[in-house]
């Protein structure tokens, strides 16, 4: 497959260019909806007033790693959303290049994986978001590479705890960002410690995996207790973000 290479990298900078192109068709747009909130709590992080809506008091309402990405641009820049769009299409570039990494590890089919960044280049949906300010381009990126890093825990290697570690750290940050997938480690971790044939090895770095998961979260889970005077797991933005 001499022209694999060639034909990633074709894919992606096509994905690139179409996802720029979304950016530059809202340039400097102003948040609105959803965007409104996160950005306010990126600017009152910015400020160093803590996470807060209104830069006074501490709020439970969004999951804290797509502030906390918005933040340095807040900071850095004087009109920080046209910084963070374009650094948003890189990003979902990016996520079109670990999905090809992930359905090549999972699936051995280079053709398919090369099809699968393709389709993820060219959705209009995926570019389309790359321009909004919402936690669903960070939210791809993690969780794309949180599957990537869960295939090198099934596989015998060596740094086991490390690689089960990394995975689900990279399961928490992906739960930080979008609390839907909130079960996701319990189920799927479960799923695959039982698969035939059964390894022993196998589940226990799973076990790891799931534990790496949910230990992240505990300090989270511990400020919005104190913050909210009741459980909140992660956030309390509707149904959708549990």
């Amino acid at each position: 497959m001499p022209d694999r290479p060639r034909a990633l990298a074709a894919v992606l900078a096509f994905g690139l260019a179409v996802r720029v192109a979304a950016a530059l068709c809202v340039w400097d747009a102003p948040p609105v909806l959803d965007e409104t909130e996160f950005t306010r709590i990126a600017a009152s992080l910015a400020r160093g007033a803590g996470y807060s809506l209104d830069g006074v008091a501490p709020t439970v309402r969004r999951p804290p790693l797509y502030p906390a990405f918005l933040a340095p641009f807040a900071a850095g820049f004087e009109r920080p959303w046209p910084a963070a769009r374009l650094a948003q299409a890189a990003l979902d570039t990016a996520t079109c290049l670990l999905l090809y990494l992930f359905s090549l590890a999972a699936l051995g089919d280079p053709r398919g994986a090369l099809a699968a960044a393709a389709l993820c280049a060219a959705s209009p949906v995926f570019a389309a978001y790359s321009a909004t300010l919402l936690s669903e381009p960070l939210f791809f990126f993690v969780w794309t590479g949180s599957l990537l890093l869960l295939t090198r825990v099934i596989e015998r290697a060596d740094r086991p705890w490390l690689r089960a570690g990394t995975a689900g750290a990279a399961l928490c940050l992906a739960i930080e960002c979008r609390p839907t997938v909130i079960l996701f480690p319990a189920f799927a971790c479960g799923l695959l410690a039982l698969a035939r044939p059964f390894d022993r090895g196998r589940a226990v770095r799973l076990g790891g995996v799931v534990l790496a998961a949910y230990l992240g979260l505990a300090p989270w889970a511990a400020r919005n207790k104190a913050v909210a005077g009741k459980p909140v797991p992660v956030a309390t933005g509707g149904g959708a973000s549990f």
